[in-house]
């Protein structure tokens, strides 16, 4: 993988020019859509991107979520059915995964709720394009610096619903998919 720092403007041009690129990543949509429709950068790169700055920050609460579900499930139930002649694969499909749904969709509602907020890894890998890439946290942080402090304060309230609301569905769900006493 090579790497260039340059402004966007510039790459964007020696990219046009025939430059090799593994990755591009510009905050100028319209150098973005050019580069795309030339065929220079893969479709979708900049989705990708997004979506991969998101789930790498809000990763570790699923994979907390799964895990507790995982370790919750009844290796016995397991064994049980391994010895009635299902196939690993079929016992995960079957016993495991089932039993630990619950806590996989109550870490996923974590993770969701965490990319919701996420701030650093929007404005730094998309920039703040109004319409294209703002999220919560970035309306947020763009109303104060325009003094619109009453829109911005209803987007916290927003925030903060969203959040309790998040993590009470993620506990009922832990609490729900937790082996009885």
């Amino acid at each position: 993988m090579q790497f260039n720092f340059a402004g966007s403007n510039a790459l964007a041009r020696q990219i046009q020019e025939g430059a090799p690129a593994d990755v591009f990543i510009s905050t100028d949509e319209a150098k973005m859509d050019a580069l795309q429709k030339a065929g220079t950068i893969l479709d979708g790169t900049r989705q990708s991107l997004l979506s991969t700055a998101m789930a790498v920050m809000s990763f570790p609460l699923l994979v907390r979520g799964a895990r507790i579900a995982f370790e919750a499930v009844n290796p016995r139930l397991e064994q049980v059915a391994t010895t009635l002649g299902a196939s690993p694969f079929r016992v995960f499909l079957t016993v495991t995964f089932p039993l630990a749904i619950r806590g996989i969709i109550a870490g996923s509602v974590l993770a969701f709720a965490r990319a919701l907020g996420e701030f650093g890894a929007t404005i730094l890998v998309a920039g703040n394009i109004p319409g294209k890439t703002t999220t919560l946290s970035v309306s947020i942080y763009s109303d104060i610096q325009l003094g619109h402090d009453r829109d911005a304060f209803r987007l916290l309230a927003v925030s903060v619903v969203l959040a309790f609301a998040a993590v009470w569905i993620s506990e009922w769900l832990f609490k729900r998919s937790a082996p009885a006493a």
